[in-house]
């Protein structure tokens, strides 16, 4: 009987250490975000990565950050404290999504070396933040198409040739996708005048200029000064909001934060669609002796998001294909 007891407190021990080992063990992962948890590209990144992770089985251990750029954009306070992550945790990959967290977060880690780094997200190229094959880095390149804005337009304007405008703030990200704009086909539409922005007032002045435009697309909407010199950004739903109510062209933004922020009408690149195609390339370069790949991907997988009441303001409505899109991508508003 002491004898059997000893065996089974002995299979007991082994089994816990088994599992101590494997607990310590597992991939250990390090995912930073440029936005906020509670944002809702950050929320449904999260939600794609998780479920297709789930659906993979790889068992590992998950760690976020947030730079949240999305509501302190000055502050080196949360950069700093996702570099002591990678220090601390020294994971076997570094998720870094957008391009806020590659710009502030990867551009030092593949200055340093060491760390594996998969990029989402990111409107300029890899070799902007300074990633080789020798950084270990690849990852999944955001790319703009004109496509779903056209195909809604020739539903709401029916054969009509559409003067296009197209406005940003003057960052990488409102520099990038201005040139992928810009190399887009306009069909039967013209692009008649653009412009990268660095302050509210020269916001103001170029759709004022520009009233006897169609569209106005928006390219970004964070940490625009309100005056040039000034420190202090105008808040992005008083932004939203004069654009409004002030440009007679329709306003269209390229992030679904537009219209969460007030605006009418949005088309985004989904970002749980970009949270799925993270959780594959996880899986794929968690091996250490498995070769990352120089190249990378691109995905045009687009989400609608609109507000009712915005469009109904310009006698605007949208088939309802496209309000069972938004809701079911959360982003319908009334």
């Amino acid at each position: 009987m002491v004898r059997r007891r000893q065996m089974v407190g002995f299979f007991i021990l082994a089994a816990f250490a088994s599992l101590v080992i494997f607990v310590m063990n597992r991939p250990r992962i390090l995912i930073i975000e440029s936005e906020s948890a509670g944002s809702h590209r950050s929320k449904e990144f999260k939600e794609g990565w998780t479920q297709t992770l789930r659906e993979s089985h790889l068992l590992a251990k998950v760690s976020w950050r947030s730079l949240e750029q999305d509501l302190h954009p000055d502050s080196l306070a949360k950069t700093n404290a996702a570099l002591r992550s990678v220090d601390q945790e020294n994971p076997d990959l570094v998720v870094l999504v957008d391009d806020f967290a590659n710009d502030r977060v990867g551009r030092v880690l593949a200055q340093r070396g060491g760390n594996r780094l998969l990029f989402v997200g990111i409107d300029q190229t890899p070799e902007y933040y300074g990633y080789t094959a020798k950084t270990q880095a690849s990852g999944i390149v955001e790319q703009l198409r004109l496509e779903p804005f056209h195909e809604l337009l020739e539903i709401l304007y029916p054969g009509v040739n559409l003067k296009y405008g197209v406005i940003g703030i003057d960052n990488p990200s409102g520099q990038a996708r201005l040139e992928q704009i810009k190399s887009c086909p306009w069909s039967q539409h013209v692009l008649l005048d653009s412009s990268l922005v660095s302050s509210f007032s020269e916001w103001k002045a170029f759709i004022e200029k520009h009233q006897d435009l169609d569209v106005l697309l928006i390219l970004n909407l964070d940490t625009l000064a309100n005056q040039a010199g000034d420190p202090k950004a105008i808040p992005v739903r008083d932004l939203v909001n004069w654009t409004e109510v002030n440009s007679h062209p329709l306003p269209i933004g390229v992030e679904a934060n537009y219209v969460a922020n007030g605006g009418g009408l949005a088309f985004e690149i989904s970002p749980r669609h970009f949270g799925e195609m993270a959780s594959h390339r996880t899986k794929e370069w968690i091996d250490p002796s498995h070769v990352i790949p120089p190249e990378s991907f691109r995905t045009t997988e687009f989400q609608v998001a609109l507000c009712r009441s915005r469009l109904a303001v310009r006698n605007l409505t949208v088939p309802s294909i496209y309000e069972e899109s938004a809701r079911l991508s959360g982003t319908l508003f009334p």
